[in-house]
């Protein structure tokens, strides 16, 4: 008797429990069903902000944002007044659209960068190009100290239709309570595919090594390159260095020369 109460009790206990299951099997298909439909949709949007990422940059409308310069002397500088008063320095914005042909150029350790990472600006500028043998020379101002106040002279290869490794930072502007750098250059043309670069260069700061009793290390220095093709090669350089109680600007050293 027992054993029959046992079996039927097992019985029951089985019918309910795949009653239950069969019940329950077509909502775990269902949720099933929709976590693969979400699953093609992230699959879908991760493929479609690829192909954004991937997308083949307008180089031709890169390079129209770029003024010709015709003359075969060219100054640059990042000087506010000059800034203010010079639409050719000031340049075209660069959109983010752009940001990717400059992926290979690393700023890490430097106290400047080419574009700006968490501002809607990119803070970079285009301001002028000028063909220099198989490149297109391409200056370009971008975020430095402070503010967009670096130059740095890209070189565009017309034929692979990127940006050459070489790349050179020439020109740059900043101040802070007594400190400042200001280094402009004259880039002049002296035959095809060959600039002489003047580079003309001022800094004032705090001399900590100095026990003359002057607070204030002043320097200015010319230095000349040869600029063919991409490559840059050190010509000569001139050097002067001053000790003042206080800083001195650029146009007061000029009067003390």
């Amino acid at each position: 008797m027992n054993k029959v109460y046992f079996a039927a009790l097992i019985f029951i206990k089985v019918f309910f429990c795949f009653a239950i299951m069969k019940a329950t099997i077509p909502y775990i298909l269902f949720i099933l069903a929709i976590a693969g439909c979400n699953n093609k949709t992230t699959t879908h949007e991760t493929a479609v902000a690829a192909a954004i990422i991937q997308k083949p940059i307008d180089t031709a409308a890169f390079l129209a944002l770029f003024p010709i310069i015709k003359s075969d002397t060219v100054f640059l500088t990042t000087e506010d007044s000059a800034l203010r008063a010079s639409e050719f320095l000031t340049g075209k914005l660069i959109d983010r659209a752009y940001v990717g042909l400059f992926s290979k150029f690393s700023t890490e350790g430097k106290h400047y960068s080419y574009f700006e990472t968490n501002e809607e600006s990119t803070g970079a500028y285009a301001i002028g190009k000028f063909d220099i043998g198989e490149y297109t020379a391409l200056i370009v101002r971008h975020p430095g100290m402070y503010s967009s106040t670096c130059i740095t002279v890209f070189f565009y290869d017309k034929q692979k239709r990127e940006l050459h490794d070489s790349h050179y930072w020439i020109a740059e502007s900043w101040g802070d309570a007594g400190d400042y750098l200001a280094f402009n250059s004259i880039l002049r043309q002296i035959r095809d595919s060959v600039y002489i670069v003047e580079i003309y260069k001022y800094e004032n700061g705090p001399d900590e090594s100095d026990t003359s009793g002057y607070k204030y290390i002043n320097l200015d220095s010319t230095l000349v390159y040869k600029l063919e093709n991409t490559e840059l090669d050190f010509i000569a350089a001139t050097e002067n260095k001053r000790w003042t109680d206080e800083p001195m600007k650029p146009e007061e050293e000029s009067k003390n020369d």
